[in-house]
């Protein structure tokens, strides 16, 4: 009887290891297919999230330079130029103005959005990695990086340009130093939660990407930069054997000033033919096979570290 009876319970303990296996087995199927399937609970693709975001953002008009703007901050109306603006508004604000200063403003009305659709967001703020940015400290980006909020640990994240409303990659990881948009290359600052983002206005950004800057190791930057090397034409040459734009003395020098205040030494050379463009300051910048890069460059241009960030940009978008 007593054998009878032990048999019993262990045949009890069996059905219910078993129970337990299979739930534990079931739930870890289900897990695998919240990942693999990118549905969320709207029934939406996250590409049709991501889409309808955009197409909110896309309302948003740009402010413009040197221009006055009245808007609200912080619930109290403030008049000002752009700058003014810089990263202190919420998304609320930034939707109901219907106007954006810049980059900041996109990713967190973006995050605001998305995060409302089921999705996990973080902001991503970089400093561009290009000549005029060493020179002004106050050239970056800021991005976004979302998943769904039931996602694994281990699961990818996808990259967002918010600004230019697009997708810049679908297996994307935090452990990144870097990121590419638009033709550019910027080194994170800062990439977490909006709440602990450390920018609140024009200074606290250009501090920030001071220090960002600062960062970078001098093996990235001398990767990534070019050593531009400038052949300039007759055309911009007067008769009188002087420059028909001035500044173009010293736009070798420029760079160079520029690249040994952080004891940069860019590992390649591009040569550019620059040549006569228009009167104003109008400059491009194209590639031939026969010709190589050409810049037709307008006589009033201020040859500034802008422009050497401009020609680093065109040929990295070339090389992309």
């Amino acid at each position: 009887m007593a054998q009878l009876f032990s048999l019993g319970v262990c045949l009890r303990l069996v059905r219910l290891c078993i129970y337990i296996n299979m739930k534990v087995i079931l739930t870890i199927i289900f897990l695998s297919l919240i990942q693999t399937v990118p549905v969320l609970a709207n029934d939406l693709t996250i590409e049709q999230n991501i889409a309808a975001v955009f197409s909110e953002l896309n309302s948003l008009k740009f402010m413009q330079s040197g221009q006055n703007y009245t808007v609200r901050v912080g619930g109290t109306e403030e008049t000002g130029q752009k700058e003014h603006f810089l990263r202190r508004r919420t998304a609320h604000e930034i939707s109901d103005s219907g106007f954006s200063c810049g980059c900041g403003d996109y990713a967190i009305m973006f995050i605001d959005r998305i995060e409302a659709r089921g999705f996990k967001a973080l902001i991503i703020d970089g400093a561009e990695i290009s000549s005029g940015s060493l020179s002004n400290h106050f050239s970056g980006h800021a991005v976004v990086a979302i998943r769904s909020k039931v996602a694994l640990e281990d699961t990818s994240w996808w990259l967002v340009d918010s600004t230019n409303l697009k997708i810049l990659s679908q297996d994307w990881s935090l452990r990144e130093k870097s990121f590419h948009a638009f033709g550019c290359v910027f080194w994170i600052g800062y990439c977490g939660p909006l709440t602990d983002y450390p920018v609140h206005s024009a200074d606290d950004l250009k501090a920030f990407y001071t220090k960002t800057l600062a960062s970078v190791p001098t093996d990235f930057l001398n990767h990534t930069l070019y050593h531009l090397k400038f052949t300039i034409d007759s055309t911009l040459i007067g008769k009188d054997g002087i420059l028909l734009n001035p500044r173009l003395a010293g736009l070798q020098q420029l760079q160079t000033s520029i690249f040994n205040a952080y004891g940069i030494k860019p590992e390649r050379e591009i040569s550019i033919f620059l040549t006569k463009g228009s009167k104003t300051g109008g400059t491009d910048l194209s590639y031939s096979k026969e010709a190589g890069w050409v810049s037709h460059i307008g006589l009033e241009s201020a040859c500034s570290p802008s422009l050497l960030s401009y020609y680093e940009r065109i040929v990295r978008s070339r090389e992309l």
